[in-house]
Formats: C-alpha cells, sequence, structure tokens
C-alpha cells in the first residue's frame, strides 16, 4: 500500500472511531484494531522529522486499542481528543 492510501485508510478509520464515539457508542474493536496496524505501518514510514511525534500518536493508540478491549468509554473519550490534537499539532508542525 502507497505511503497516501494509508493515510487516507487512516483518517478514514479515525473519522469512524470518532463518529462512533461521538454518538455514545464504543469503536468498533476491529476497526480500531485495523486503526492500529495502519498507524503502525505509518510510523514505520515516518521521516525523521516527524518520528518523535508519530511515536507518540502511537503511544495514545496503543491506549485506545486497550480501553476499547476494557470497555472503558471514559478513557475512549479523553484518548480520542488526544488523538486528535495530537494529530493537529504534528500536521500543523510538518505540512507547511
Amino acid at each position: 500500500m502507497q505511503f497516501k492510501e494509508l493515510k487516507q485508510e487512516v483518517e478514514r478509520l479515525f473519522g469512524k472511531i470518532q463518529h462512533q464515539s461521538s454518538e455514545g457508542d464504543l469503536p468498533d474493536l476491529e476497526d480500531v484494531k485495523q486503526f492500529a496496524r495502519y498507524c503502525s505501518l505509518m510510523q514505520t514510514r515516518a521521516d525523521e522529522d516527524w518520528a518523535e511525534e508519530a511515536d507518540d500518536f502511537m503511544q495514545l493508540v496503543h491506549q485506545l486499542l486497550q480501553d476499547v478491549k476494557n470497555d472503558n468509554a471514559e478513557e475512549i473519550i479523553q484518548l480520542i481528543a488526544s488523538l486528535e490534537d495530537t494529530k493537529n499539532f504534528c500536521h500543523r508542525t510538518f505540512r507547511s
């Protein structure tokens, strides 16, 4: 999978996860697993300039996966917001 396609799939899955959460539902575990796999692939392809931010993002992704497995709804909402903030910071910093 090309990087652009990978990024689009990560964005699609994250949007789906955000939507499920905003509707008051727990994100689907399989969606979160796939999101984590694709994020991990992106992390392995990270440029040196943004590798540290990719590592930080992955820590949040792993925590999200654990909290979805444990049905920890309160933490999931906070993690999704943190993932959005981290993504936005990275894009503002490295897409200029």
